[in-house]
C-alpha cells in the first residue's frame, strides 16, 4: 500500500537524517518544532521521510504519539493489539 502525502490534509514531512525518524521507528513519542504544529490539527497525521508514507501517529499539544508498533517480545501495544494484529507480528498459524 503507498501512503501519497498529496492525499492526506495532516502530514509530518521528515528529512532522513532526522533523529525522530528512528525515534518514530523505535515506537517513541516525538516532540515536533513549532514550525511543523501550525500547520498540522488534533489528530491522525500522516508521518513520511522524504515525502515517502511510513506510517500513523497521533498528534497533540505539541507532540506526536507513534501508533506504530515494532515487534518485540509482544508487550509493546498489547493493550491496543487484537488477535489478528497479533497474528501478523508473531507470526504465528490460527485455526481456521
Amino acid at each position: 500500500m503507498l501512503l501519497d502525502s498529496s492525499c492526506f490534509d495532516a502530514v509530518l514531512d521528515l528529512e532522513a537524517e532526522d533523529e525522530r525518524v528512528l525515534r518514530y521507528l523505535k515506537g517513541e513519542t516525538i516532540a515536533l518544532e513549532a514550525v511543523e504544529t501550525d500547520r498540522l490539527a488534533e489528530g491522525w497525521v500522516l508521518v513520511c521521510v522524504d515525502g515517502h508514507g511510513l506510517g500513523w501517529g497521533k498528534y497533540g499539544n505539541g507532540s506526536l504519539k507513534n501508533k506504530y508498533y515494532p515487534a518485540g517480545d509482544g508487550s509493546e501495544g498489547a493493550e491496543n493489539t487484537t488477535k489478528d494484529d497479533t497474528y501478523v507480528r508473531t507470526g504465528g498459524s490460527r485455526d481456521f
